[in-house]
């Protein structure tokens, strides 16, 4: 099997079994937590059916207990750079005024993916090319877009049942996650990548 990069892997024995598109948000987290958007492998572990159903049933719960927005803007899908930093970056200086910079491309797009508006409100993971200052200035700016603004706020909870849709097909259930959820205590650290 080759994978999406081109790369030959003797452990990769087939796509995805389900690799999209869905009718919503909600179908594209059921995917990810039965691992049918992983690639098939030779070696595959029996995930903990209890623990993926639990997440399952959490994720077919309404809005309000889960904060997976079901109308409006942030159910809209845009573009994922899972990999997207200053070194993927391409930018010139500014005709106009040479103390700027213009952004003219991103680049290394062969693992992209489409994914639901509030699941892309995440602060990009940029840390080891820029210091904290910039960083922060660089997030400030990002929030200053209304629609940004709003998946970064209003997509932390589901987000965070992300978290749990990626490790639900898991062998080894982290049971501390769903907890955490159940609590409220949630972190912005979510990944889409996968």
């Amino acid at each position: 099997m080759v994978t999406m990069r081109r790369l030959p892997s003797s452990n990769i024995t087939g796509p995805p079994l389900d690799p999209g598109p869905w009718n919503s948000g909600r179908a594209w987290l059921i995917n990810r937590a039965r691992g049918h958007m992983l690639y098939q492998r030779r070696v595959q572990e029996k995930p903990d059916v209890a623990n993926m159903e639990r997440i399952i049933a959490l994720i077919n719960e309404s809005e309000v207990s889960n904060g997976v927005p079901t109308q409006g803007e942030l159910t809209h899908c845009g573009l994922y750079h899972p990999d997207f930093g200053l070194h993927q970056i391409i930018v010139r200086r500014s005709q106009q005024d040479p103390s700027r910079v213009v952004l003219v491309a991103a680049i290394d797009w062969e693992a992209a993916q489409v994914m639901p508006r509030w699941a892309l409100g995440r602060v990009p993971d940029i840390k080891g090319d820029i210091s904290d200052d910039l960083l922060a200035h660089c997030h400030a700016a990002m929030l200053n877009d209304d629609l940004y603004r709003r998946a970064h706020v209003d997509g932390l909870q589901a987000r965070n049942l992300c978290t749990l849709a990626q490790t639900a097909d898991s062998p080894r259930p982290r049971v501390e996650l769903l907890e955490n959820f159940r609590q409220r205590k949630w972190t912005d650290t979510a990944t889409m990548a996968g």
